[in-house]
């Protein structure tokens, strides 16, 4: 028997950034659509390096932080983007881990 992967659809977005906020130089305060909402101190989670090097270097910027509607992330102007899984995932492991 031959199994297609390439035919099962994966789900994507299966948590969609519905609201952001930069409440300070590098951390975000985001809520998903399932009611899960956390503040995140990006430089734990990034490395700041590549696309995301100008969010540190520029706060103005990294102050435009928005949830792209579209795709359900988080994003920046100039098509920069976290994955909206990953960072609902980090909110809840920092929940079970800090407190």
């Amino acid at each position: 028997m031959t199994m297609h992967f390439d035919r099962i659809p994966i789900p994507r977005g299966l948590f969609r950034v519905v609201a952001v906020q930069a409440v300070g130089p590098t951390s975000l305060r985001v809520t998903f659509d399932d009611g899960v909402s956390g503040e995140l101190d990006m430089d734990t989670y990034l490395q700041w390096d590549g696309v995301f090097a100008a969010l540190k270097t520029d706060p103005p910027l990294f102050a435009q932080v928005f949830a792209d509607p579209e795709s359900g992330t988080v994003a920046w102007p100039g098509d920069i983007d976290i994955d909206s899984e990953a960072l609902h995932a980090r909110i809840l492991w920092d929940r079970a881990h800090h407190t």
